[in-house]
């Protein structure tokens, strides 16, 4: 039971404890929330973000060799839609009883990406401006002191 509780239980804890770090110090996206605990095993886990480098280049091989270009016509001509919106739901007491069934699952947020302009929201709050707050928060609690 504490296993599956773990994350209900972190995201309690997100919202009650406040932050080490100074009231003037911001995260990427000024006005995004505040990450509020991370350990540092879990910032290992952050992959780093590498820039640029693989971008598509028609008739371009990734050795830059010359080939034929993938833009060719003719095909399936799928597009993406302009909005995907989506509900994030837990279920935390399913599987335990059989007696709960779906009676404890909830929706805890609303996704939405607007596909035309990167835009992300989560229960309409704008998170697209917090790409790096993660791993800044990271850098910044579990930094280790030059010697």
């Amino acid at each position: 039971m504490m296993k599956r509780l773990t994350p209900l239980m972190l995201l309690a804890a997100v919202a009650v404890v406040p932050l080490a770090a100074s009231a003037e110090e911001e995260l990427a996206g000024s006005d995004a929330p505040r990450i509020i605990e991370i350990s540092e095993t879990d910032c290992r886990h952050i992959a780093p973000y590498l820039p640029g480098g693989a971008d598509y280049v028609p008739g371009i091989a990734a050795d830059g060799s010359a080939v034929a270009p993938a833009d060719i016509g003719g095909g399936y001509g799928y597009g993406l839609r302009p909005l995907y919106e989506f509900d994030v739901t837990l279920d935390p007491l399913i599987g335990r009883n059989p007696a709960f069934n779906s009676a404890t699952k909830m929706t805890v947020a609303r996704i939405a990406i607007d596909t035309r302009t990167g835009r992300a929201t989560i229960d309409g709050q704008d998170v697209s401006g917090v790409d790096h707050a993660l791993a800044e928060a990271c850098a910044r609690l579990h930094q280790t002191p030059a010697k």
